[in-house]
């Protein structure tokens, strides 16, 4: 290593150790800046945690194991009474069911192969192709 090459890497050496000794400093200010603005900060109390004492949560049952007895069977006769009220599925399934095959059943074969081609070009619009080629029956 010649002399200009060494004493620029002494140079460079003492460079960082300036910069390190300064980083220190300034960590050390920070430090003392922080803890003069906790001083300055009024504490906060921390929150309590939980359920305050003396409240219990009312789960809505009574603690009387008759009462609480008779109030099962209560929910569920309102429970019975509205899956009475509500429309059975299946049934409506097969109304709508019914219906449909009924109207395709009043469908000439001309009037059912036009639907079909309108169902298909409004599917095929969506997907942007070409529509097959759907040929009527006179």
């Amino acid at each position: 290593m010649n002399n200009d090459a060494q004493i620029k890497s002494f140079g460079l050496a003492a460079q960082a150790l300036g910069l390190h000794r300064a980083i220190e400093l300034l960590q050390a200010e920070l430090r003392n800046l922080n803890a003069q603005l906790a001083e300055a900060q009024p504490a906060e109390e921390p929150r309590p945690v939980g359920r305050p004492a003396g409240k219990a949560r009312k789960s809505g049952w009574p603690a009387d194991p008759e009462e609480r007895s008779r109030e099962m069977k209560r929910r569920q006769a309102v429970t019975a009474k509205k899956r009475k009220k509500a429309p059975q599925i299946h049934d409506t399934i097969a109304k709508l069911r019914k219906k449909a095959r009924a109207s395709w059943a009043r469908l000439t074969p001309r009037e059912r192969k036009a639907r079909v081609a309108k169902m298909l070009a409004g599917r095929l619009a969506k997907t942007n192709k070409e529509l097959p080629a759907v040929t009527l029956v006179a």
